[in-house]
């Protein structure tokens, strides 16, 4: 008897041991999918994972949180496989030996390369919100101004000139007749263009990430590109902020034809020619390097600082609105010259073609150093739409 029960005991302790083991095994065969759902371990010719992955390194380096969404990841991966993809002509697609095969598109023979135009590929609606947040985050103006899609090379946007006035009137007279005046903004698209080389070893081995290079040459490139437009640009695409184009300015002194006879008050007397109402979503814009060897030095009779930097999650500040650093935007001292603007940047019009980013991959003109050349083609264009936004103080003639 004593014999039966320890066999019993040691069946039910081997079964157990048993459904352990099958348990672990199937959790262990189901983590890996359950992470991975709809993501192809090849996508358009390159491994897809790896790809995701290393944009997710990229993204984490520059402190970007915008995509921590796992699905949102995907989406932005996925965007830029597919402009890699189309850019050579076709789809391409993974062969043995881990070497790409471009599939050519219909009504092209396979084998010959296509032209330009049947190379090209516009970027897929759906995808165009996820490389559009990338770029914002290398630019300043995406992030502060209206940005407005264009379906076309021109766009006009309505501009406010005069509002319907309000009479107090007496009794059984006739109610004053008041009309509102319009104008319109005329958008125009313009061309932008970038070119980088990768080398064909890099490009044909599906096991090394490309997409972190072609991010980082690209859209860091359009961010720039647009921050130099608002905040350089004189007359093409736009007069800038920091040109007669504000509504406003603040001028030093006669004979103050130096960024170092800046005054607190001048800052005190900008705030109060814009209205109270437009003053409530503004912010100064100013380049580093006036904004940090002229501006942080200010005090108030009190010895308190104008510029108050960011700490923790608090943006930098002057007199309690919010400040943008700029790379770019007037940066020396000069006669007649702004050191900084304020206003609500959403009177600035950004206007963006709804599918335009187009990557085309040439192949032949750095053959010799067996190098593929990437060419990205962008349309925008840009217009100040309210210029009584804007006030920028300035040196002296």
């Amino acid at each position: 008897e004593k014999d039966k029960l320890e066999k019993a005991a040691k069946a039910t302790a081997d079964e157990k041991v048993r459904a352990d083991a099958l348990k672990a095994a199937d959790a262990a065969t189901l983590r890996e999918p359950a992470i991975k759902v709809g993501a192809p371990a090849v996508y358009k010719g390159r491994q897809f994972h790896r790809e995701q992955e290393a944009l997710e390194d990229l993204f984490e380096q520059k402190h970007i949180k915008r995509f921590s969404d796992p699905k949102r990841m995907e989406r932005e991966t996925k965007a830029w496989l597919d402009l890699l993809a189309f850019s050579m002509g076709g789809e391409a697609v993974l062969r043995k030996g881990g070497q790409m095969r471009v599939m050519q598109k219909a009504g092209m023979d396979e084998g010959v390369s296509g032209s330009g135009a049947e190379g090209g590929y516009l970027t897929a609606p759906e995808y165009m919100p996820e490389i559009l947040s990338y770029v914002r985050e290398e630019s300043v103006a995406l992030r502060i101004c209206r940005n407005v899609p264009m379906n076309g090379m021109i766009g006009y946007y309505p501009k406010e000139l005069a509002k319907v006035s309000v009479a107090a009137t007496a009794e059984a007279v006739d109610a004053t007749e008041t009309t509102p005046t319009l104008t319109q903004i005329t958008l125009t698209a313009k061309r932008w263009d970038a070119f980088g080389m990768i080398t064909n070893e890099l490009l044909e081995d599906a096991y090394m990430p490309i997409l972190p290079m072609l991010v980082s040459q690209f859209t860091e490139a359009i961010g720039v590109k647009v921050d130099s437009a608002v905040f350089d640009a004189t007359g093409d695409p736009m007069s800038n902020v920091f040109t007669a184009a504000a509504g406003y300015s603040q001028v030093f002194g006669t004979g103050s034809s130096n960024f170092s006879a800046l005054l607190y008050v001048d800052f005190t007397i900008a705030l109060g020619k814009i209205s109270a109402k437009r003053k409530r979503a503004g912010r100064w814009a100013i380049h580093r390097t006036p904004l940090w060897q002229y501006v942080n030095s200010l005090r108030d009779t009190a010895g308190r600082p104008l510029f108050v930097d960011a700490v923790g999650g608090t943006p930098a500040k002057i007199l309690g609105y919010p400040v943008e650093e700029l790379e770019n935007g007037p940066s020396a001292t000069a006669a007649s010259t702004a050191i900084g603007c304020f206003g609500d940047f959403s009177g600035v019009i950004v206007g963006h073609r709804a599918d335009n980013i187009d990557l085309k991959m040439d192949p032949y003109t750095y053959m010799k150093s067996n190098q593929t050349m990437f060419c990205l083609f962008t349309r925008w264009a840009f217009a100040l739409g309210l210029a009584n936004q804007f006030v920028r103080i300035m040196t002296a003639a």
